[in-house]
């Protein structure tokens, strides 16, 4: 037996005997629950878990280990209050809003036997878990099975994505993982399409996520304010969603990311959460192929002052995460598919724990980089406005159609032949990139046919002398 096999020997005794301890601090746990039945006390006690947590820490020697032990002990706190009301009321779950909204839907697609409770907002939602009113953050385990088809989701992607998180909630690495916090929002007047969910890691960490644009309409009506808006609705609604997270995990330390428009929302939390939270507990914000922002704002000291926590993943013929401006430093990822949809991250590739990166952008990226930011560019921030304005009411039909496939039942061409005013704003715009891609193919062309003229020179005068050192030879 080597040893690494002796200490995994060790373990498995140690987590043998946890295990059994572990049973009888639950079974303590359904014996105070009855306790507390009986005489109408709430679940939680914050004094006596800061008591307890101050009085356990101190039978650890070890200084490098003292956070860990903490965070082990709240985490045991937050199972064993989640067993206590499981065995008092069943299982309750809280939801922000009112009946028939998101999170309503949500929640009775996901625990139909559960007993759903409304609270106005989301903060109220999660004091009412705190207070153990509602049950706490759920493990994936018990969230995927019971996850349909109809709970897959809502972008314009092929892929199925349940079977990648059942896949995850098998793992060792993402078992443990707990969710919380789903927060859909849809306000066609705000134009405002918000969706974010975050993830309890086990080591320790809280994590917001931020889904990209759905089909609804009002979804790429808020993408194309992104090019002239100080800020959308959904970005400062990301910045709200966050600082309510760490303000419910007051001890955990922060990641944010998300895809897309999720990456974007991701990066501007980031940029805008409080100062204090930005300095002392955000660790990192991922950009997932995500706009970056306008130049106004890349050159502010907000801006400067995170950028080293920033981190953007871009595919190699990205379109999406190049639009606007992206001053940090990004890492180009291979993927399996081509062009465009290299923007599916399942086309991302991994080998073990890291992405799998290229050296540089493809020559499409490249190429895409420079007509998109040109066409921007090329437009004031009112054309921008009017270019959106007037795209969003031609295919909306002026607020009757609501999802892309409504659209698609719809003859498009009809929708793009509306009232001339819009017509020829929007004809106009695309007329510029149109012309873009043309003085870009060409340049792209010119400098393909120089470069392969070099090329066909260098073999040239490499054959050359090959047959010169030939034909010494012979001689």
């Amino acid at each position: 037996m080597s040893e690494l096999d002796k200490i995994r020997e060790n373990i498995n005794s140690i987590d043998e005997q946890m295990a059994q301890l572990f049973q009888e601090r639950m079974e303590m746990s359904r014996q105070v629950a009855a306790f507390k039945k009986d005489r109408g006390l709430s679940i939680r006690d914050a004094e006596r878990e800061r008591e307890l947590i101050d009085r356990d820490r101190r039978f650890i020697k070890e200084p490098a280990v003292d956070g860990y032990y903490v965070q082990f002990l709240r985490s045991i706190l937050d199972l064993s209050c989640a067993y206590q009301s499981r065995l008092l009321n069943g299982m309750k779950v809280a939801y922000s809003g009112v009946e028939g909204a998101y999170g309503y839907i949500a929640a009775r697609r996901m625990f139909p036997e559960a007993q759903l409770i409304a609270y106005p907002d989301f903060a109220a939602a999660h004091r009412a878990v705190e207070q153990g009113e509602a049950d706490s953050a759920v493990p994936l385990g018990d969230i995927v099975p019971r996850m349909t088809a109809e709970d897959e989701q809502q972008g314009l992607s092929p892929n199925d994505y349940i079977p990648l998180m059942r896949l995850a909630a098998e793992s060792r690495r993402f078992g443990g993982v707990r969710m919380l916090g789903y927060e859909a929002v849809r306000d066609e007047e705000k134009e405002m399409q918000l969706d974010a969910v975050s993830f309890l890691i086990p080591d320790g960490t809280l994590f917001c996520a931020f889904m990209g644009t759905d089909r609804s309409l009002v979804g790429w009506k808020e993408n194309l304010n992104l090019s002239f808006m100080d800020a959308v609705p959904a970005q400062t609604g990301a910045v709200a969603y966050v600082e309510d997270m760490a303000r419910h995990c007051p001890d955990r330390p922060l990641r944010i990311g998300g895809h897309s428009k999720g990456g974007n929302l991701a990066a501007y939390a980031a940029l805008h959460i409080d100062g204090a939270l930005q300095r002392t507990r955000l660790l990192d914000a991922y950009n997932n192929d995500g706009p970056g922002f306008r130049k106004d704002v890349t050159d502010t000291e907000e801006y400067r002052r995170v950028a080293a926590k920033l981190h953007t993943y871009i595919p190699a013929s990205s379109i999406v995460g190049v639009l606007l401006e992206h001053t940090e430093d990004y890492t180009v990822v291979a993927s399996s598919s081509r062009a465009v949809m290299q923007h599916e991250p399942l086309t991302w590739t991994v080998q073990g724990r890291q992405f799998v990166r290229c050296p540089e952008r493809s020559e499409l990226g490249k190429a895409s980089d420079d007509v998109l930011r040109q066409w921007i560019a090329s437009m004031s921030r009112q054309e921008r406005e009017e270019f959106s304005e007037s795209l969003y009411d031609m295919l909306t039909q002026g607020g009757k159609l609501r999802s892309l496939e409504e659209v698609r039942q719809k003859d498009i061409l009809r929708l793009l032949a509306a009232d001339e005013k819009n017509k020829g704003i929007v004809s106009e715009v695309l007329r510029r990139l149109v012309t873009d891609v043309r003085d870009e193919v060409l340049r792209s062309a010119e400098a393909g046919l120089k470069g392969t003229a070099e090329t066909l020179k260098e073999t040239a005068g490499s054959l050359y002398q090959a047959g010169q050192k030939a034909l010494e030879k012979r001689k």
